[in-house]
């Protein structure tokens, strides 16, 4: 079971104790970080168009897309043995809570609330790809 030990820890387990890994938004509100790795495929036009999603700047002061870079350039934050490679891509999403533990909402249930890195030139660094451009595969998700 994974226990919490560092600023972040992306954990597999299916069996955690969600309660253990929550922090808190300006409202005082649980949340808990949802986490989706994958790897680069290839660059090619997937046959469809549309409006491609940003990613946001930031969850909060604290939860910033600087910091999960930072987090995730200073040391090994998974559970799981894990080389990245060059392309891997990372996105995270916030689930808030009630106090009292309901789910309020989850960020992928908007339009663009997600933090996205991609691991380029052997370092975590904020970008996110074009999937009308280009595939990946889901790797691991976790929280």
């Amino acid at each position: 079971m994974c226990k919490k030990n560092s600023k972040i820890h992306l954990c597999t387990c299916s069996n955690i104790n969600k309660k253990e890994f929550f922090a808190y938004d300006n409202l005082n509100h649980p949340i808990l970080i949802k986490w989706t790795l994958y790897r680069f495929i290839k660059n090619e036009w997937v046959g469809m168009d549309g409006m491609l999603m940003e990613p946001i700047e930031e969850f909060s002061k604290e939860l910033s897309a600087n910091f999960f870079s930072n987090e995730m350039n200073s040391k090994n934050c998974f559970d799981f043995d894990y080389q990245p490679n060059e392309g891997d891509n990372i996105i995270f999403h916030l689930i808030t809570y009630t106090k009292s533990g309901k789910k309020i909402k989850t960020s992928s249930q908007y339009k663009n609330e997600f933090i996205s890195l991609i691991y380029k030139r052997k370092q975590w660094g904020i970008d996110v790809y074009d999937p009308f451009y280009n595939t990946t595969e889901e790797i691991e998700k976790g929280f």
